[in-house]
């Protein structure tokens, strides 16, 4: 690893900020103009189910892609496959033939190569990284995100008032195609075969059974997996709320819906930040789970936050600890897994951690559509009304608060079990290899072949 590979990273690093920021203009766009239109947030449950359909069901086939796979054309390959439907939308709102299973069908296509790709970013850091730095740069990439959301609403919002929804979509678009310019220019080593990978060199699925022979042997790692399968669970549907939540307690204002959550996305920022300064505790698993602990309380707070300012300051400070928290994560499993097979068990991570989006989605929507907002209309409402307040933002509310008493039960359970507790001391450290150099005309082979 040099002084080029690092630098490397951080131009991955920024085409990636570019292509999610235009993802993200386009989904706020989107979000404003479905619930605008049709007043329900199940659509947008569906579109998020779609998108986590394949990684669900396909994560550890991703994986394996990425460690058989030259790791740079795999990123060059999904981004240009992901901006195909998001033109064809562009097409269809431009000529008025838009429907909503257009959006579904697009959304389920992006979902299946972002799991493709997703693994591949993630197992290129061990090779252009050293561990001294992979907190930083695990950071960097955490904050990725955030950083687009903190400009999307802003943007999009300005845009979507003068372009429409079309006009934003044609945005995204130029984004992917100078991301995959820049990512095509660069070069991505690929690393040595271990021990580990060579004892399952073979077929797909044999490849795909050893990466969860890897995180059954390490019981630590699979129960980290776990616990972030509820906290999807119970926070995923929340997530998909907030836009409506924002637009129905601030009386459908899109810019200060924008407002809310460019601050959320600036807590998220802030937060992802964080490890590029100071690790957090010695063990990064106490880090972990005090910051998770803190976030469910967050939640709650944040449920009862019924003026703007309000909103400002909580959704801000409940953000805060998620991209940090995620940076420490993947530190913890990179340190843990040889770099050869980090794609197979980041992507059967991410399918266990993922499972249970799509359910949580399916049951969020028709749950806070015909249950809870129609309860927030009657008079048993009353004694929740000083607390969530009223009408539509109400019965969102309630579900809210829910989310985030439920999942700090979950997290002080988990947090009091040795075997998560312990992680860092229980597992080995993997000593990573030197990454081999291979020469142009053979970039694009597959890996280890």
């Amino acid at each position: 690893m040099n002084k080029q590979s690092i630098t490397t990273f951080y131009i991955i690093a920024a085409t990636q900020t570019l292509s999610i920021l235009g993802s993200a203009m386009s989904s706020f766009a989107l979000s404003i103009w479905i619930f605008t239109e049709t007043g329900n947030t199940t659509p947008l449950m569906i579109v998020g189910v779609m998108v986590m359909l394949p990684r669900m069901f396909l994560g550890s086939l991703g994986g394996v892609i990425a460690d058989r796979l030259n790791r740079k054309m795999l990123i060059v390959f999904s981004d240009a496959m992901q901006a195909i439907p998001t033109l064809l939308l562009m097409l269809a709102f431009f000529s008025g033939n838009f429907a909503l299973w257009m959006l579904y069908a697009a959304a389920f296509v992006q979902g299946l190569f972002g799991m493709i790709q997703g693994p591949a970013i993630y197992a290129s850091v061990t090779m252009l990284v050293p561990d001294s730095h992979r907190d930083r740069a695990n950071a960097i990439l955490e904050v990725v995100g955030p950083a687009a959301g903190l400009a999307a609403p802003i943007i999009g919002g300005f845009l979507y008032a003068i372009i429409g929804v079309a006009g934003v979509l044609s945005v995204d678009v130029v984004s992917f195609i100078i991301a995959v310019a820049v990512i095509a220019m660069v070069h991505i080593p690929q690393p040595q075969e271990s021990a580990e990978s060579a004892k399952s060199k073979g077929n797909i699925w044999r490849e795909i059974r050893a990466g969860f022979d890897f995180l059954w042997q390490r019981k630590p790692l699979l129960l980290l997996s776990s616990y972030f399968l509820l906290v999807n669970f119970l926070t995923t549907g929340i997530w998909r709320l907030m836009t409506p939540y924002a637009l129905a307690r601030l009386n459908y204002d899109e810019e200060l819906v924008g407002i809310v959550a460019a601050f959320a996305s600036f807590g998220l920022l802030v937060g992802g930040l964080v490890p590029t300064v100071w690790k957090g505790t010695k063990k990064r698993i106490h880090t972990v789970m005090i910051t998770m602990i803190l976030a469910c309380v967050g939640l709650m707070v944040y449920s009862g936050a019924q003026s703007l300012i309000m909103m400002i300051i909580v959704a801000f400070l409940m953000m805060l600890p998620y991209k940090w928290t995620n940076a420490l994560v993947s530190s913890i499993r990179q340190s843990k897994i040889p770099p050869d097979m980090q794609g197979r068990v980041a992507g059967l991570s991410s399918q266990i951690a993922t499972f249970a989006i799509p359910i949580s989605m399916l049951i969020t929507g028709p749950l806070v559509d015909r249950v809870l907002i129609p309860f927030s209309e009657k008079p048993a409402w009353d004694s929740f009304a000083p607390i969530f307040g009223t009408g539509e933002a109400g019965g969102i509310a309630l579900y809210i608060f829910g989310g985030g008493l439920s999942l700090f039960i979950v997290s002080i359970i988990f947090y009091a079990t040795p075997a998560l507790r312990h992680i860092e001391a229980s597992l080995k450290d993997y000593e990573p290899v030197e990454a081999i150099t291979i020469p142009t005309d053979l970039q694009s082979a597959p890996a280890g072949d």
